[in-house]
């Protein structure tokens, strides 16, 4: 059975939450001029697909521009995102630690932008393995995302950014059922604050994403931890995010335009 074929029987077993992951997004964004430039200088070390999930779409001519300057440089890197090879780019020296981190935060941002989310920009939160991007949930508010990888089981708490809600990518769906189950203690207080987790699982040569709204709910005896799918945006405009916040200058309109007008595009061609 060839690839292909057994990636179409396993779609049609996928929970509603779930996705099989696939370089590409069907609804590119509108990149502002310098968006490419800024971002690889700030990661350092990257690939044309995480580009192409975190920026939702990239311009390779202006990649290749980066690459024929020297701003970029290109090497082979093995044994990084379940990949045996590809080729790495770079901008002083490549780190293939934060190479895999970027890549596994990239296939956060591929899945939520596939569920229907309008995540802006992305930027690197200051010197951290943590990037941030804007969203709106109901189409009112905005919510600074915060997204981590989470590779290892936790041994300190989680330092959210202020008003940030967190966006946890794990690199196992065993690994974030028992850092939910047993050591959420870590991260109480993005959990109490409305947060998001996003699984990864080896499906024979395939990967499948799985996400969860991840927050609590008011019972008798107190507050008690409540797992919601993620699966599609219009699920997610009935969660109490608590930190989102009205913006002062017409930040969702220009989010929704960044789309709207790729969409457009795209119907023309």
């Amino acid at each position: 059975m060839l690839k292909k074929e057994r990636q179409e029987q396993l779609e049609q077993k996928l929970a509603t939450n779930e996705l099989l992951y696939q370089n590409g997004q069907n609804i590119k964004r509108v990149k502002g001029a310098d968006e490419l430039t800024d971002l690889v200088n700030q990661l350092g070390s990257v690939n044309r697909e995480m580009l192409g999930n975190l920026l939702g779409g990239v311009n390779q001519h202006a990649l290749k521009s980066l690459l024929k300057s020297k701003v970029l440089k290109s090497k082979r890197a093995y044994g990084i995102g379940g990949r045996r090879v590809f080729n790495a780019l770079y901008v002083n020296e490549l780190d293939t630690g934060l190479l895999a981190n970027w890549f596994l935060l990239s296939k956060g941002a591929w899945f939520l932008r596939k569920k229907g989310l309008r995540l802006s920009r992305f930027k690197r939160i200051n010197d951290s393995s943590d990037l941030e991007s804007a969203v709106s949930f109901d189409d009112k508010t905005i919510n600074q995302l915060q997204f981590k990888t989470v590779t290892d089981e936790l041994t300190e708490k989680v330092i959210v950014k202020p008003n940030h809600t967190l966006v946890l990518v794990f690199s196992s769906l065993e690994l974030m059922a028992d850092m939910i189950n047993n050591h959420n203690n870590f991260f109480t207080s993005a959990i109490l604050d409305g947060c998001l987790t996003i699984s990864i699982r080896q499906a024979e040569d395939s990967e499948v994403l799985t996400g969860y709204v991840l927050s609590t709910k008011q019972q008798d005896d107190g507050e008690t931890l409540q797992l919601t799918n993620i699966d599609d945006s219009n699920g997610l405009h009935n969660i109490n995010f608590k930190n989102g916040y009205e913006p002062v200058e017409n930040i969702i309109n220009q989010i929704n335009w960044e789309y709207d007008e790729a969409l457009k595009r795209k119907l023309k061609q």
